[in-house]
């Protein structure tokens, strides 16, 4: 096996490694990029806040700049959710 596979310790099946490195990734920038404390509204919830930022998403782009999400901290959920479905599906596709 090779240092970019792992086994998933339930079935047994060996998935990439990357979309678990990318979740890790994303939840190290997201506690270390610190809120605004101007109150935006965000585009995608259209609520008016505090704490609308970049935030770098668990995805992939060859663009970097479509890896980041401009958002309040519950819209930047949801989308970090989406993903992480539309990653599950890709390693179950490929294995």
């Amino acid at each position: 096996m090779c240092d970019l596979c792992c086994k998933e310790p339930e079935t047994g099946k060996t998935q990439t490694f990357f979309p678990r490195l990318l979740a890790v990734a994303s939840e190290m920038v997201e506690s270390t990029t610190p809120d605004c404390t101007d109150e935006k509204e965000c585009p995608r919830c259209e609520r008016t806040m505090t704490g609308v930022n970049w935030r770098r998403l668990n995805t992939a782009y060859v663009d970097e700049e479509s890896n980041w999400f401009y958002s309040c901290r519950d819209c930047y959920g949801d989308a970090v959710e989406h993903y992480e479905q539309m990653w599950k599906e890709y390693a179950h596709a490929t294995t």
